[in-house]
């Protein structure tokens, strides 16, 4: 398994070093294919925005490798951004309800 997340990242660097910054913009900005610590200094900004990134991290180091955020803050900004969602899609549902959609 950690040849397959080694040879991961190596091709992940590749493409950044191919396509250079706009690789890390086109939704790979989670940390997912490229660790963020190794990402350059303005997507490391824009990472902790998307979810993804935290549920990587979580992943990552659930396989023994280092974490980027601390490990008590990812289940706590899912389960938040969870929260959120779901009582924002209820009410949504209850409007619709309402109207007779």
């Amino acid at each position: 398994m950690g040849a397959t997340v080694q040879h991961t990242a190596i091709v992940a660097h590749g493409l950044v070093k191919r396509f250079g910054d706009a690789y890390a913009v086109g939704g790979h900005d989670s940390g997912v294919f490229l660790p963020i610590d190794r990402m350059p200094a303005w997507a490391r900004w824009i990472a902790p925005l998307s979810p993804l990134s935290y549920a990587g991290d979580m992943l990552r180091g659930g396989f023994g490798q280092a974490a980027y955020f601390p490990g008590w803050l990812s289940p706590l900004v899912l389960c938040a951004l969870t929260a959120v969602l779901f009582a924002a899609a209820t009410a949504v549902h209850r409007r619709w309800r309402a109207k007779g959609l």
